[in-house]
């Protein structure tokens, strides 16, 4: 079980909030805007304009490819209610190819820890 601590700043400059998902895997929360809160363990984490969060990212899935995902929420206009980012989380050993679920605005389910 391996731990990465991030910082997620949102350099938005509209009232439209993003929510980062990690396919397979939990964050720990760990602080809001410099203040450290409670730790929870999350699924998602969304994220409005300015909004600075402290996680750690619990990698302890099976070795290979995940989808790291952003998605423009409800207050967006249309344009940016379809928008999506991805990058990979590829894991020490995994072959470099991209990972084998569907990539789409809505993508797969999501688990509730």
């Amino acid at each position: 079980n391996v731990r990465y601590r991030f910082r997620l700043i949102n350099a938005g400059n509209q009232n439209c909030p993003l929510e980062l998902y990690i396919e397979n895997h939990t964050m720990t929360i760990l602080s809001s805007d410099g203040g450290d809160i409670q730790p929870i363990e999350a699924a998602t984490l969304v994220s409005y304009a300015g909004e600075r969060w402290d996680f750690v990212l619990n990698a302890n899935a099976t070795v290979g490819n995940y989808w790291i995902r952003f998605k423009g929420l409800m207050d967006c206009d249309e344009r940016f209610t379809k928008a999506h980012q991805v990058a990979i989380l590829r894991y020490h050993g995994a072959p470099e190819e991209d990972p084998t679920s569907k990539l789409s605005y809505h993508g797969p389910a999501k688990p509730h820890p």
